[in-house]
This record gives structure tokens, sequence and C-alpha cells, in this order.
């Protein structure tokens, strides 16, 4: 049986000496690249194989009476977000972009770690009764949070009659 062993990638080393070395400039390109590869993928794949360019953090939190999703959204206009609910998938789908700031003039990263664009999350409410006419979502200090109510369900008993063939 043949052992193996990992090796970095040669971009991987690559990015790792222009950082030790501060010469931010690859990762400039680094990003650039990453962001046309991202946009060559959604030119020929289209809607259906859309890459978000960041992922928000969610909380997804079930009661008897509702679910709760909070949606980690720093930096992005809650007007620009859009929220469906999708009864047939039973899925609910939460869409926005989080502009990247200007940079100024003759200024160069020394470390970019934030992540810029479009986003696109979907949370499987599968099994949840949803009563998608109640559901609201509020923004509040970077956090989008939105409460899904459950139908109610009849606790009473309720006797079912049974009709026979000659009736």
């Amino acid at each position: 049986m043949a052992e193996y062993t990992l090796q970095p990638s040669r971009t991987y080393i690559i990015l790792a000496l222009a950082e030790k070395r501060g010469e931010d400039w690859v990762w400039q390109l680094s990003a650039e690249l990453q962001r046309l590869s991202d946009e060559v993928f959604r030119t020929y794949f289209g809607a259906a194989g859309r890459r978000s360019a960041w992922r928000p953090n969610v909380d997804v939190r079930e009661t008897e009476e509702e679910v709760l999703i909070v949606v980690e959204l720093a930096g992005v206009d809650p007007s620009g977000v859009t929220v469906e609910y999708d009864g047939s998938r039973q899925t609910l789908t939460i869409r926005g972009t989080r502009p990247a700031p200007p940079a100024p003039a003759r200024s160069t990263y020394r470390r970019l770690e934030i992540l810029y664009g479009d986003f696109e999350r979907e949370i499987g409410l599968e099994g949840a009764r949803i009563d998608a006419e109640r559901i609201e979502a509020a923004y509040e200090a970077g956090f989008l949070a939105i409460r899904v109510p459950k139908k109610e369900t009849s606790a009473r008993r309720v006797s079912i009659p049974i009709q026979k063939e000659d009736e």
C-alpha cells in the first residue's frame, strides 16, 4: 500500500512567501483571479451554478411555535436583501450583496480577509408546518432575524365518521 503525504500547493507556497515578504500585490492578484473565475463560472453555468462570493453565518433555532433564523450581515444594506419562502420545496432563501468599500487612491492591502459580493443562503424547513403568511424579518445591528411561525395543530379529539358503501 502506497504512503501518501500532504504537499502544499504551489499557489499556497507563493501566497505564503508573498505574505512573509510583504508583497501584497500577490494577494490582490489572487483576489482578482478568484473574482474572474467566479464571473466565468456564473457566465457558463448561469443561476443554477451560481456560487456566492461569501456565505454569511446563520443560526437556526426551533421551538414548538416557530423557527428563528439569525443571519450575520455586517456591512449589508437591508434594503438590498430579499427573503423568500418556497412552500413547494419547503425552503427559505436569503439573497443580497455586501459591496466592497471604495479603495483610496494609491493604496494597497496589507491583509484582505473580509469577503464582499453577492451571497445566497438556503435554509431547509422540511417537516415544520410553516405559516408562510406570518413570516417576519427584522434587521438590527448587523443581524437579520427571521421569525417563521408554525401552523397551529389541533390538540382536541375529533370523531371521524366512516361512510358505508351503500350510503
